[in-house]
């Protein structure tokens, strides 16, 4: 059995490269989308592709609080006797455990192998300006198998190249592939054995402190205001995600590092969820921004 864990921060396109393994798998490919928030924001977007989706949200799976819930989730998917699971880890997940909980998963379900390849994904634009900050960074990078630059549609010859240079420094052993819109190589995939007799360490790690606010909007006035709402409040977020409506449209909205996302959406929920750290924003700074151009939107219960 193969299972691919696509790890890398919030933003560097983990969700899309799902959606292209889902769009080009010959067989039911079951996924575990590990959600930063309360909401199932990935899970709805990866469903459309595939009926064997399941969230495991509001913390990491890799952490002492979800970890239960992800070794159970996952063995029970391995007994169903899939050839391929994919694992699709919160943002700020640090994937040190990660070897030592699928084993765990491995003997509830009586699993004697399993050929892991650890995905991290690296956005070239922000990676190298947030590892000194974001310890997570540098462990996702240094379990990898695979490192995938990806966006390289937007990042410069001289950036990758840097980054390059940097990620080997990190990891010398990892795999190094670029890619934009999910789209790589995959017969460059490296995978690594695991044997239900393995003795790994499985001590999760406390998840990396950060804040959330999930708010429900209504109708917005029009999309001047939820544009001109997005590129105000985003220096204060380290991630967005949302769904929110005008009179006559749907939207879906998203903030990943530097880059803003609007596009049309008929499945709405008005809520959008936003991530950031307590230490560089404030939760007051985000609401009144948001105020002042929905002053009906409210914090979700």
């Amino acid at each position: 059995m193969e299972l691919i864990v696509v790890n890398g921060f919030l933003g560097s396109g983990k969700t899309t490269l799902i959606q292209r393994f889902l769009q080009d798998a010959q067989a039911p490919l079951p996924v575990i989308v590990n959600e930063f928030g309360k909401t199932t924001y990935d899970a709805d977007l990866l469903g459309r592709l595939s009926d064997a989706v399941t969230s495991i949200h509001h913390g990491s799976i890799f952490c002492t609080c979800k970890a239960p819930e992800f070794i159970d989730v996952l063995s029970r998917l391995m007994k169903e006797g899939h050839a391929r699971i994919m694992v699709e880890s919160s943002g700020f997940a640090d994937p040190s455990a990660m070897d030592g909980l699928i084993v765990q998963a491995m003997n509830h379900a009586q699993l004697e192998s399993v050929d892991v390849a650890a995905i991290s994904l690296v956005d070239p634009s922000t990676f190298m300006k947030l590892i000194g900050s974001m310890a997570m960074l540098r462990k996702q990078v240094e379990c990898a198998d695979v490192i995938l630059i990806h966006k390289t549609d937007i990042a410069s010859q001289d950036q990758i190249e840097e980054l390059r240079i940097d990620l080997n420094q990190l990891n010398p052993h990892a795999v190094q592939l670029t890619g934009s819109y999910g789209n790589f190589d995959h017969d460059r995939l490296r995978y690594h054995s695991l044997s239900i007799r393995d003795e790994i360490r499985s001590g999760s790690k406390k998840d990396i402190s950060s804040s959330e606010l999930t708010v429900v909007c209504g109708k917005w006035k029009d999309l001047l205001m939820i544009t001109s709402f997005l590129r105000e409040v985003q220096p204060y977020l380290l991630r967005l995600k949302g769904t929110v409506r005008t009179s006559d449209q749907g939207y879906r909205i998203e903030i990943a590092g530097t880059s803003r996302l609007i596009e049309p959406e008929s499945k709405v929920t008005d809520e959008i969820v936003m991530l950031y750290s307590s230490k560089e924003s404030s939760s007051k700074d985000i609401l009144e921004t948001l105020h002042r151009h929905h002053p009906q939107a409210r914090l979700k219960p």
